[in-house]
């Protein structure tokens, strides 16, 4: 032999069997799953010839299945009877009257009604229990005490149970439930039902095959008739419950022995005859082999077929996909052998890919505010808790600074909401050059701004950034063309070791801020104890202002508007107070606001509305003879924007039957620019029912003169402060003056608020004011008093325009 030849020669068939793996890897799934069918077939027709027929083996098939066919019967049978006396032991607990006998412990009672049930019903015995588990009615006799205090523990504890035991006697079944008593449970009840002996005959077992019940290898019941068989399976072992093949002890009587278990510790035994299987089993046992001999080979080729071309690249993209459900886009799969699952992998890949990027995107914007990109509440919270551990770890310091900018609603409303999200961006920045790297800060929502200074060693470093913060902000900004100028109320609250909760250190940074608002604003305030306390009586304020109404402790009073010319009083204005069962009478300046928080403005409103017209008609009705008085009641910001205030506004009218001109609708000038358009529709709407509408405390606010000239209000209520300064105050005088002669000029009415003065009263009839209200003429006053005001004015002329206003109402109030 030539060694070179040899050489080549297995070099040859080297690369024809590459070439073929190589054919055979590009081929697609469908040639790969047809090409064992014809395999299968050769080798099945091959092996036809050779193959030895077995009749034991496919009779032992034949009446196995027949003998697993009736044990399923009686096992779902025997299912079937439990789930019986589960329903049978509810009902027995529904009975009328059980439970009461159950809690006096009357046995008689329990008698009479459950005896009939265990007399003419074959359904077993019944037990009764009291809540303590304490047998009270015993009906029979239950067989295993343990199983017994097993099934009356799960019913006292809410549950209907039922089960299946075997034991020595025989099987049982067994059914407990809770006797309940509104919606408590009072005692159980339990009743079971025996089958042993010939009473297992019940099961009616099919096709000659007879039984027998096992107990921990013991025979316990049987209906096993043919004579000598008995013996036999009453000697018989079987260590597992567990049987296979024929048992020779029964081949010389022709049956099978099939067995499942029927509870934990019993087996349910089958004898099923096998001559009638004998003959049907010869017969079809060569076609039953050819196919036990196909479907080997066949099974054979497709396991290593999927095993290896399929099944595993599938297995690795199912563990890609759960990765990736999992939230771990990392994992690529591997290029696979068949294109169909290439492809797949591919697409499996790409989708990762995508998910990769868009997983990334949606974390950021879950902890990012996505106007200024900065972190959001989430993210603070969480760099804040992480720094409180560290706090204590290394024993240094941490501050929250909690910032609100000041005014930044009014530049909103003015200036439109796209100029107030550039001056969120422009602050946002100008809050970062003001901290180091590692501090954190966050836009906490609407113009609220927080910052976590980590590791400071003093409270003066929290402050100098606080400081730094306020001048940044004195800057003004440039947007649109136009200066804008924003300052910011500060709480620092300083974390030395002590805290264990973020929010609590969030909690007290808010409340310093709001200290610093109250202050005058554009300032800082260190947080202090006190300032808790007053956040909790805030608190506990506002837990008894929900209660105010219901409890009656809401007071109107009423304050006359006098016409400076004639004296009359014209109107009068409702002002709500709040007479607290503890503190006393309490300032609208103190709960209004706590009621625009918490939402309760809307009920209290409407609360006011309906009493001042009501009291308003009832001073009509009694002083018939005197001009029916206006009363004005002032609307909160929450009530002009309810879609449906104006519907409210006219069922009230018609209900108190007070007519639409006499009442007078306050609102504010920044109530009035918000929702331009809307504004105006809502209060054209107003003004058809008949009512007067005011502007109250104008001049205090920021008004577009193009805005009001469309507002189809009836008077201008100058804010108390102008006139406190007027006569002696240039600007307060030179204010009021505009405002009158503006009014004027838009044919409206002005009233003056808060005069106090004679003085004051002398400038505002030079100046043409129309009518006044303040502690001059009169304090606010009860509706009782208000009558009272009536009658004394009735009784004095007051309609005579020569007496002067400012000296009858003060000596009416004096007397």
């Amino acid at each position: 032999m030539i060694p070179g030849n040899s050489q080549s020669r297995k070099n040859g068939r080297l690369t024809a069997m590459l070439r073929l793996k190589s054919n055979f890897h590009s081929w697609g799934l469908q040639t790969r799953l047809l090409l064992p069918i014809g395999l299968v077939l050769g080798v099945a027709l091959t092996q036809a010839i050779f193959t030895k027929i077995s009749t034991e083996r496919q009779m032992e098939l034949l009446v196995h299945r027949q003998g697993v066919a009736v044990l399923d019967d009686i096992i779902k049978s025997t299912a079937e009877k439990r789930l019986f006396q589960e329903k049978f032991a509810q009902l027995l607990s529904m009975q009328s009257g059980l439970a009461q006998a159950i809690k006096k412990n009357d046995r008689q009672t329990l008698t009479n009604t459950l005896s009939p049930f265990h007399q003419k019903i074959n359904l077993g015995d019944i037990h009764v229990y009291n809540q303590k588990s304490q047998e009270i009615l015993k009906l029979g006799e239950i067989l295993n005490k343990k199983i017994e205090l097993s099934m009356i523990k799960s019913a006292l504890s809410g549950l209907s149970n039922s089960k299946i035991e075997v034991t020595p006697d025989g099987l049982i079944i067994l059914a407990s439930s809770p006797i309940i008593e509104n919606r408590n449970i009072v005692g159980a009840i339990l009743v079971s039902h025996k089958l042993s002996g010939k009473a297992l005959e019940q099961l009616k077992p099919a096709h000659g095959v007879q039984l027998a019940l096992f107990h921990q290898n013991k025979l316990v019941g049987s209906m096993v008739s043919q004579p000598g068989l008995p013996g036999v399976v009453s000697q018989f072992k079987s260590p597992k419950y567990q049987l296979s093949g024929i048992d020779k002890n029964f081949i010389a009587y022709n049956f099978y022995l099939t067995s499942k278990p029927l509870t934990k510790n019993s087996l349910l035994v089958a004898l099923v005859p096998i001559e009638e299987f004998v003959s049907v089993a010869k017969q079809q046992n060569i076609i039953f082999f050819i196919s036990n001999i196909v479907l080997l080979f066949t099974l054979s080729w497709f396991i290593l077929v999927l095993d290896r071309d399929i099944a595993k690249p599938l297995k690795i993209m199912v563990n890609t996909t759960l990765d990736m459900v999992n939230g771990n886009y990392h994992r690529r799969v591997l290029p696979c052998q068949i294109p169909e699952l290439n492809d797949l992998a591919k697409s499996i890949n790409f989708l990762a890919e995508k998910l990769e990027v868009q997983l990334a995107k949606l974390s950021h914007q879950a902890y990012h505010d996505t106007l200024t990109n900065l972190p959001n509440r989430a993210l603070f919270l969480n760099n804040l808790e992480k720094a409180l551990m560290d706090t204590k770890k290394y024993k240094s310091s941490s501050a929250v600074l909690f910032l609100d900018l000041d005014g930044f609603k009014v530049i909103n409303d003015s200036l439109g909401h796209k100029t107030g999200d550039r001056l969120l961006m422009a602050v946002s920045k100008r809050l970062k050059e003001c901290v180091r790297s590692q501090d954190v800060v966050a836009r906490f929502g609407g113009d609220e701004f927080t910052i976590l200074l980590k590791d400071i060693t003093e409270e003066k470093e929290a402050i100098n950034v606080a400081e730094r913060i306020i001048q940044k902000l004195q800057t003004p900004f440039i947007l649109e063309g136009r200066e804008v100028f924003i300052s910011s109320s500060i709480g620092i609250a300083l974390d030395t070791g002590n805290c264990d909760r973020g929010d609590a250190l969030l909690r007290n940074a808010d409340s310093a801020m709001y200290e610093a608002k109250k202050r005058g604003k554009s300032r800082y305030t260190l947080f202090q104890p006190e300032m808790d306390s007053r956040a909790f009586e805030r608190l506990q304020l506002a837990t008894d202002l929900r209660k105010a109404i219901e409890h009656q402790e809401l007071r109107l009073y009423y304050q006359p508007v006098v016409q400076l010319e004639s004296g009359i009083i014209t109107e009068v204005e409702a002002l709500v107070r709040w007479q607290h069962p503890y503190i006393g009478l309490i300032s609208p300046a103190k709960f209004i606001p706590l009621a625009e928080e918490t939402g309760l403005i809307l009920q209290i409103g409407e609360w006011v509305l309906q009493k001042a017209c009501q009291q308003a008609r009832t001073w009509q009705l009694q002083h018939p003879g005197y001009p029916p008085l206006i009363v004005g009641v002032n609307l909160s910001p929450k009530q002009f924007q309810q879609p449906e205030l104006v519907e409210k506004i006219a069922e009230i009218l018609t209900l108190t039957e007070l007519p639409p001109q006499c009442l007078k609708l306050e609102i504010t000038e920044s109530m009035m620019m918000e929702e331009g358009e809307t504004t105006i529709a809502t209060l054209y709407r107003l003004k058809q029912l008949g009512i007067g509408l005011a502007i109250d405390d104008f001049g205090t606010g920021f008004s577009a003169l193009n805005y009001l000239k469309r507002f189809p209000v009836d008077t201008l209520k100058i804010d108390g402060s102008f006139i406190k300064g007027l006569g002696h105050n240039r600007e307060d005088t030179a204010i009021v003056h505009a405002v009158i002669a503006f009014a004027k000029a838009l044919h409206l009415s002005v009233t003056a608020e808060g005069v106090e003065t004679s003085e004051q009263l002398s400038q505002l009839k030079l100046l043409g004011c129309d009518r006044g209200q303040g502690y001059y003429f009169c304090a606010p006053i009860s509706g009782d008093a208000v009558k009272m005001l009536i009658d004394k004015l009735l009784q004095k002329q007051f309609f005579d325009p020569e007496i002067s206003p400012n000296s009858l109402i003060p000596s009416f109030i004096s007397s």
